[in-house]
């Protein structure tokens, strides 16, 4: 199986384990020269958490993920996929004819696939050069868990909390890191973001002082890792949590937040919030449009679905007047949240807590809640009578903020105006992105097709001012 046989259920990794001064790899032993320690995860599933767990479980070692290493040159990997960890009990012997062995004793002979060494060797310049970058990547060296761990525990002893030991790594990259710490009491969550979320630091802060009922409270925070310890939110998620009462407390909690955070607007995009207010995305409907016809042309993303020049000519004229009826409602800009996915959201019996800000947007209070109705049709369908209840949780509390009419108005406008938002904003905050692929214009293609597929629907069903 190769790493990245996307038809598979699993993920081979070959993982490079050193102890946390570096000296040390754990090596397999099994076969005449060394190689590599490998595991299975499953696939599309969290990197960290997986290899952490299943390295408790094969070699007896706990471990801290740090990050995937490619060797150099990249080409050398072929299809294996390569991560570093580190060892945080160094007194832990390894079992599963593992051992370790010193670095500086090892050559590209002691190896039976000399790949593998080549990744090693590219991990170790990684950690060499690495001081250069400790501002920008500062979970990059084998010590950094420790350093967040004491941080962490310095930071909840004021609240009368204490690290009981016990940890749950989910992600893990030079720059980005997230951890649930159990304590004696309720659990706390270490989080840190760099390029390109480093947004979701300002945006969280400045929403944890204005709008704290419905964010996760946050205990501590350290500016140069853009990190901050959060208590656990209360309730479950609507994940778990499926029930139409749950879904109607987030509805009502998302409309109570979003009037509550009306007369911050300015504050939060000063954090770092995305502006999809009605002013900017109109800006961006032309030359939205123009990268769409520029890359739908191409050979490498044709499809048999495209639209063709005249199709995008004329949505690019519904949005404009959508969005232009839409700026003459005169509608108070309010926080909002583009990424309203199950996870993000926890309930209790009365209110739901919103999490994970990466995302956060000021603009047209209902945009929000299209994203979020998207959502609640993945987990009831098209049921009518539930649907309204979901509405009605939500709209009730904004019918004293927004005339009858206007109401009846916008939501027809709603759903072609909150995609072109999403896909807009999108579009434009990857523009200077060297990562940006041709896979990303497929995906803002589909979106085009998805807003056509609105547009059309709309015309199909007489929509009238």
């Amino acid at each position: 199986m190769t790493g990245r046989d996307n038809q598979r259920s699993f993920e081979t990794w070959r993982l490079i384990i050193i102890r946390s001064d570096g000296r040390e790899i754990l090596v397999s032993t099994h076969e005449a020269k060394y190689t590599l320690p490998r595991i299975e995860i499953p696939a599309q599933r969290r990197i960290a958490a997986n290899i952490n767990r299943i390295v408790e479980c094969q070699f007896g070692l706990r471990v801290v993920s740090l990050y995937g290493v490619a060797p150099c040159p990249p080409a050398l990997a072929g299809d294996a996929l390569y991560h570093a960890a580190v060892a945080i009990e160094s007194a832990q012997t390894p079992r599963a004819d593992t051992r370790w062995v010193y670095t500086r004793a090892l050559t590209a002979d002691s190896f039976s696939n000399h790949q593998e060494f080549a990744a090693i060797d590219a991990l170790f310049a990684k950690l060499e050069t690495g001081g250069a970058n400790a501002a920008t990547e500062p979970f990059l060296k084998p010590d950094w868990f420790t350093k967040a761990r004491d941080w962490v525990e310095r930071s909840v002893r004021p609240h009368s909390l204490q690290l009981s030991g016990e940890f749950r790594q989910l992600n893990a990259s030079p720059t980005f890191s997230l951890i649930r710490f159990e304590t004696n009491g309720a659990a706390v969550w270490f989080k840190a973001v760099g390029e390109p979320n480093v947004r979701e630091w300002g945006v969280t802060l400045a929403l944890s002082r204005t709008c704290p009922s419905f964010l996760a409270p946050v205990l501590a925070t350290k500016r140069n890792w853009n990190a901050w310890v959060s208590l656990e939110a209360p309730g479950k998620s609507l994940v778990t949590n499926t029930g139409i009462h749950s879904w109607e407390t987030a509805a009502s909690s998302l409309a109570n937040f979003q009037i509550q955070s009306m007369n911050d607007s300015e504050q939060l995009l000063q954090a770092g919030a995305r502006d999809l207010r009605v002013q900017r995305l109109l800006s961006l409907v032309e030359p939205f449009f123009q990268f769409v016809a520029d890359c739908a042309g191409r050979a490498p993303l044709q499809c048999s679905d495209n639209l063709t020049l005249l199709e995008v000519a004329d949505l690019k004229e519904v949005i404009q007047a959508g969005l232009r009826e839409i700026e003459s409602l005169h509608l108070v800009d309010s926080a909002g949240h583009m990424d309203l996915n199950p996870s993000n959201i926890f309930c209790t019996s009365d209110r739901a807590i919103f999490l994970d800000w990466a995302e956060g947007f000021v603009g047209n209070s209902l945009f929000s809640f299209e994203y979020l109705l998207q959502h609640f049709r993945q987990t009831f369908g098209r049921e009518p009578s539930l649907e309204e209840r979901f509405r009605n949780a939500y709209l009730n509390r904004m019918r004293d903020l927004i005339p009858p009419k206007d109401l009846r108005r916008i939501n027809s406008l709603l759903p072609l105006a909150a995609l072109f938002g999403y896909a807009a904003t999108v579009w434009s905050g990857s523009q200077n992105d060297s990562a940006w692929t041709t896979r990303w214009e497929r995906y803002l293609l589909k979106l085009v097709r998805k807003m056509n597929a609105h547009s059309t629907q709309r015309e199909t069903l007489g929509a009238q001012p």
